[in-house]
């Protein structure tokens, strides 16, 4: 290696002193920084524009015996896992609790949360997030329980086949969950209420509490609206108009129209 070395460097000096080159410590130079800082040794280097460009020599070459494959090095088995650890010193990686999330899959089921949210992606990566966060409210940071885990989709507007990915699913507490969808100002520490306004800067609360409020408004009055439905269909109908389309059963509308008929039978025109 020092013989192809010394004639290499030799004949790259000779072509080089045409261009002005000179013999320059390698650890002066501005190429290769992380090579050429460990050593001393001359090499030829042209200067251009207040660099230093330096031809590295063979010698700064290093070759390292590689190890040999170790047989019990396998991630099949526990003692294969910790060999693998010990050799590179990686953190190994911590097992998924499906069986531990079962009691949540159960809860979404059981409040017939079936829309776009939660696909089979998101079931299948919610156990990495909640690996990924050790187990601890991404919010108050207090260890989580079969019975207290929800997972936040971080930015719930991102198309679908961005939306269940890891990086946007937050494993959090219920308690968190819930105050993160309010419109509630946060009560707690600096801390705390810093992470909540994060949170709801990225899930754009202003759109989402418009859809909150038109929810609670559509379950809180739907009888009443389903009436005042009833008599203007009935209304129209004792008229003559053609019948509108609306989001009602056949039994309500029937219902809607009988009792309009049956309070209002002296003001109605005739049928001809």
């Amino acid at each position: 290696m020092k013989k192809y070395a010394w004639n290499l460097g030799y004949l790259s000096y000779r072509e080089m002193y045409k261009l002005g080159a000179k013999k320059t410590p390698a650890n002066q130079t501005t190429n290769l920084i992380k090579v050429h800082q460990n050593f001393h040794s001359h090499i030829p280097a042209v200067f251009i524009n207040d660099q230093v460009i330096g031809l590295t020599s063979l010698l700064f070459c290093r070759w390292k015996n590689p190890e040999l494959k170790n047989q019990k090095e396998t991630p099949y088995t526990q003692q294969g896992r910790r060999l693998y650890q010990q050799r590179t010193g990686k953190a190994s990686l911590l097992p998924r609790k499906d069986e531990w999330l079962a009691g949540h899959l159960r809860q979404k089921q059981l409040y017939g949360q079936h829309n776009s949210l939660y696909t089979f992606e998101y079931f299948l990566n919610r156990a990495y997030a909640f690996n990924r966060d050790k187990g601890k409210c991404r919010i108050c940071g207090k260890q989580l329980a079969q019975n207290d885990i929800d997972f936040h989709h971080v930015r719930p507007q991102l198309p679908a086949y961005m939306l269940n990915r890891v990086s946007n699913l937050a494993s959090i507490c219920i308690s968190c969950h819930n105050t993160i969808h309010s419109t509630v100002p946060p009560q707690g520490s600096a801390k705390f209420n810093r992470k909540i306004t994060r949170m709801r800067e990225k899930l754009s609360l202003e759109s989402h509490k418009v859809l909150m409020e038109r929810r609670m408004r559509r379950k809180s009055h739907v009888r009443c609206e389903t009436r005042e439905k009833g008599r203007r269909t009935a209304h129209k109908c004792v008229r003559g108009r053609p019948l509108p389309i609306v989001a009602m059963s056949t039994t309500s509308v029937a219902n809607a129209t009988i009792r309009y008929i049956a309070s209002n039978v002296d003001t109605l025109p005739p049928p001809f």
